[in-house]
């Protein structure tokens, strides 16, 4: 992991995959209840879950078997972060004030920056990840 410096960065990341996956695949009910969404969006939530779980997995075999050659895994975290936080930041700030606020079906939603910042900070880390260890994995 070229030093102390990018292990932690990428157990970081690895956590915040973990934390996620599991409030997304398991806890879901609770999860959704956190932010006052209904029921019905426990599939698509485990579905997203899964897709998590995926990096958690692949993370957890590059943790034990090293970096090289891994620049498929990092690069496609990283463009989904940019994406989730591009769209996080939209829905948060543009979209849902301006379009669902209020709105019937979204009077106990409980929308957040952790739709944004989280995707922000992985992203981050992801990128700094990406290139401190660009030896590695582009080999």
């Amino acid at each position: 992991f070229n030093g102390p410096i990018y292990l932690i960065l990428f157990l970081i990341l690895l956590l915040g995959n973990v934390y996620y996956a599991y409030c997304t695949l398991i806890n879901t009910k609770n999860w959704l209840d956190k932010y006052g969404t209904h029921h019905s969006a426990v599939l698509i939530t485990r579905i997203l879950g899964s897709l998590i779980s995926g990096f958690v997995l692949i993370g957890i075999y590059i943790l034990f078997t090293g970096t090289e050659g891994t620049w498929a895994y990092f690069a496609t975290m990283f463009i989904g972060f940019v994406i989730m936080a591009i769209i996080g930041i939209h829905f948060v700030e543009v979209d849902y004030p301006n379009n669902y606020k209020g709105k019937e079906g979204f009077e106990n939603v409980v929308i957040t920056k952790e739709g944004y910042i989280p995707a922000i900070i992985f992203a981050i880390v992801n990128a700094i990840i990406m290139y401190g260890l660009s030896d590695k994995i582009y080999a």
